[in-house]
């Protein structure tokens, strides 16, 4: 009985091609140029006739995004060439190169394609991240050598399948740059407009186009009440129990998502404060003084929910004079960030007074002055996660064809 042998052919495939794809070294692929260093007066912060990359924070294609710059291009990437990171943090990290040259460091090394689609080498090499990782840290000196890279093996296409697959592709990474611009141009103009609208260059009317009353200036001690988290509890405590909310929670997002809560275990009698809605969450401390204060409000009405130890929560009087929907906005906006972060203090650890917290002001407008701030910053937010949504379908979907347009 003979044996059976696979195919190595894609699941997906254009119906105009057939045949067994085939397995090469990169050393029959590619050409491998290393970097070097430079010393700092071989290069300017400023300006120079070609962009220095260093590292992996450095990686982009955009001129105005270069922070370093030489004159210098004995060892240098041109356009087409995939950039890895060889030594040092984010051993792996790629950039397909689109710029006409840049100077390379010693951390990094250009991976230029001689025989196969560079496009399609670059998304290939992707699922190679890992493998990669794996070799630096294992390598005696942690980094990628380069018989590591020149040795590595790839099932390829002919060439002029692979054109066609890399055309594809090409059109899928068009749309994909397409919606993370729109959702940048709309994140900014998110920000410059709460700006305006909470240091009152923009003001809203009424229904009938008359204005409202102006903004009253008021103490955070004087719109409610503070309430500390959980108190007493031990390691053990967590894990089973009720729902609290996390510090990460806090600081992470304007609105608490109440999927993400964690779970404490209460005594039956224990007191501890609860959360409810329209309830404002501060951090207390972090590693920098402009994380201290972050806030998240409570939107939803909830049976029991708790806070974590490393927050505290501002309890409004009336959700009728201090709006939940507006307080999300006005407690992350610009001009409420700058005061906390003249209360941070510390040197090591940065933390907020609550003693300062409860004296510092802020220009409150009317009810409903505010809810019509609400609606018109949440209208933004909706259109916001909508492109983020199909951001993330349109990576899945290209997740897909990779897995199966490829061997």
């Amino acid at each position: 009985m003979s044996r059976k042998i696979k195919k190595k052919v894609p699941v997906l495939r254009f119906p105009e091609f057939e045949g067994d794809w085939h397995e090469l070294k990169f050393n029959k692929l590619i050409q491998l140029i290393s970097g070097q260093h430079l010393s700092p007066n071989e290069y300017s912060l400023d300006s120079g006739e070609i962009p220095y990359f260093t590292g992996p924070s450095d990686f982009t294609n955009d001129l105005s995004k270069i922070t370093k710059w030489t004159k210098y291009s004995e060892k240098s990437a041109q356009q087409g060439d995939i950039l890895i990171t060889v030594k040092g943090n984010g051993v792996g990290e790629m950039l397909f190169l689109y710029l006409p040259c840049v100077a390379m460091g010693r951390q990094l090394m250009a991976i230029r394609p001689i025989t196969v689609v560079g496009e399609i080498l670059y998304q290939k090499l992707f699922t190679y991240r890992q493998q990669f990782q794996a070799l630096a840290s294992g390598n005696v000196i942690p980094g990628l050598s380069r018989p590591d890279i020149l040795t590595t093996k790839i099932y390829l296409s002919g060439l002029k399948e692979q054109e066609k697959i890399a055309s594809f592709l090409w059109a899928v990474d068009t749309r994909l740059t397409q919606l993370r611009r729109k959702h940048e141009l709309l994140q900014t103009y998110k920000r410059g407009v709460m700006q305006k609208i909470f240091s009152q260059q923009i003001r809203f009317k009424c229904d009938d186009g008359k204005a409202f009353p102006d903004w009253k200036e008021k103490k955070l001690g004087d719109l409610g009440e503070l309430l500390n988290g959980l108190t007493g509890k031990k390691a053990e405590d967590f894990g089973k129990g009720k729902p609290y909310i996390t510090y990460k929670q806090v600081f992470d997002s304007s609105y608490i998502k109440l999927n993400a809560c964690e779970f404490v275990s209460l005594a039956p009698q224990e007191k501890q404060n609860s959360i409810k809605r329209g309830d404002i969450l501060f951090t207390t401390s972090s590693e920098t003084s402009n994380e201290v204060g972050f806030s998240s409000v409570l939107l939803h009405e909830v049976e029991e929910l708790y806070l974590n130890s490393f927050c505290f929560g501002l309890r409004p009087q009336s959700s009728q004079e201090l709006i939940p929907k507006f307080s999300q906005y006005l407690f992350r906006s610009s001009i409420f960030r700058g005061k906390m972060y003249i209360l941070a203090q510390g040197s090591t650890r940065f933390n907020l007074s609550k003693s300062s917290f409860v004296r510092v002001k802020l220009p409150i407008p009317c009810p409903q002055e505010q809810a019509k701030i609400a609606d018109f910053l949440t209208a933004i937010d909706q259109k916001i996660e909508a492109i983020a949504k199909q951001i993330k379908l349109t990576e899945q979907f290209k997740k897909g064809l990779l897995q199966k347009m490829f061997v």
